[in-house]
């Protein structure tokens, strides 16, 4: 559409255009009116962008929450689940390429490089330093990493499926419906004669999504169509994701009577993240100054993390006894304390926006150390361990 000698795209006869050529290949009407809902919600409302002090919150609690060292070597243990997604040898395989220099795409082929997640593209003074803030504390790097072994482990384990009877049966339950005859038959030729093609190329972006929050499509219409909304998804995306990944694996497949299948998803999901994450864990402890052993406890707290639930969370929801506030201070945590069970505020604390960061700045609580990227929190948790250590010292003369 022309206007004012400019030239602009008109999404909305862009989207007709779409939906008529989908009535004519013989797509029901209802369908395609979900289908005009979901690119609209997509293509027009998503466009829209939260207002300046919206997007200062958000690039604010990044900055301080997200841009540390010790966050994106944690980030690492996500490639735990894409064990799970595409299973331990291509993701091996693809660990290897991606170290050596050999990948079979990169996630700039698909206009990723400056993309974690949705939530994070902006414009503005705070949206430049949390760039330089991310890129500075190895999390930019490491997010790269891990996109990069999803895509390409996608595509090692779509090879290899394609060349069993076995795999051309699970290839065509998974993309069999979604594309049409033709298609299907050249993806599993170019797959066959290890190609790089569109459909390769979509492909491995479709497996890319079922694990990591890169479209708008994850979020909710409503959220979509009102921007400010989208401050209820701070820090949340990844955990809502991962959440909505073992729903798919775990609840849809015993829904529909695979039980046996979907109990072993779970068991895999279980398996394949402590074997990701406790190893980090430990790396971030000893970053952290904190005890790196490994017992029972690092198996469920590493779960538990995965989607969201922190320590912090675990003692307001169930609450922490006089006895193991006792033994916590004993074992060097001097700050351990009796907390009654508080399961409401605890829950409200999942969908509330983070705030304990403005709070503390405003009570200039001397901690805030801990909110300097890259490694305020190190820094602050060091201080802490020491003081812990000091105390233990203490109470043994």
């Amino acid at each position: 559409t022309k206007k004012e000698g400019k030239v602009y795209t008109n999404v909305d006869k862009s989207i007709g255009n779409i939906i008529r050529k989908e009535l004519d290949a013989g797509m029901s009407q209802e369908n395609t009116d979900k289908l005009t809902e979901l690119l609209r919600d997509r293509y027009m409302y998503g466009q829209r962008i939260p207002s300046e002090a919206v997007r200062v919150y958000r690039d604010l609690t990044y900055i301080t929450l997200i841009a540390q060292f010790d966050t994106a070597v944690q980030n690492l243990a996500d490639i735990g689940l894409q064990m799970v997604a595409q299973d331990y040898m291509p993701v091996f395989d693809a660990i290897v390429r991606t170290l050596t220099g050999r990948k079979l795409v990169h996630m700039k082929d698909y206009g990723l490089q400056d993309y974690i997640t949705y939530e994070l593209i902006g414009k503005g003074i705070t949206s430049k330093y949390l760039d330089k803030s991310l890129r500075l504390s190895a999390f930019t790097t490491i997010d790269v990493f891990s996109k990069n072994v999803a895509l390409n482990a996608a595509i090692i384990k779509a090879r290899k499926q394609a060349k069993t009877l076995k795999g051309l049966s699970e290839l065509e339950a998974k993309w069999g419906e979604v594309l049409p005859q033709k298609d299907f038959e050249q993806f599993i030729d170019d797959l066959r004669s290890d190609k790089i093609t569109d459909l390769v190329h979509n492909m491995a972006f479709a497996e890319l999504a079922r694990t990591q929050p890169i479209s708008k499509l994850e979020m909710t219409p409503f959220a979509l169509r009102n921007p400010n909304v989208r401050a209820l998804y701070i820090l949340k995306s990844f955990p809502i994701k991962q959440l909505d990944f073992a729903r798919i694996e775990v609840y849809n497949n015993i829904k529909a009577g695979n039980v046996s299948k979907g109990v072993k998803k779970a068991f895999d999901i279980v398996v394949a993240m402590s074997l990701a994450g406790i190893p980090i864990s430990s790396i971030r402890n000893y970053l952290l100054g904190r005890d790196t052993d490994v017992d029972f406890t690092d198996f469920t707290d590493n779960i538990m993390k995965v989607y969201g639930l922190s320590n912090f969370f675990r003692d307001r929801f169930m609450g922490v006894s006089k006895e193991e506030a006792a033994k916590r201070r004993l074992e060097g945590d001097i700050h351990a304390r009796p907390m009654k069970p508080d399961p409401i505020p605890a829950v409200l604390g999942l969908v509330i926006p983070p705030y304990k960061l403005f709070t503390d700045l405003y009570n200039a609580d001397p901690s805030i150390i801990r909110y300097l990227p890259p490694i305020g929190r190190i820094i602050h948790s060091r201080q802490r361990e020491a003081e812990k250590e000091l105390a233990a010292q203490g109470e043994s003369r």
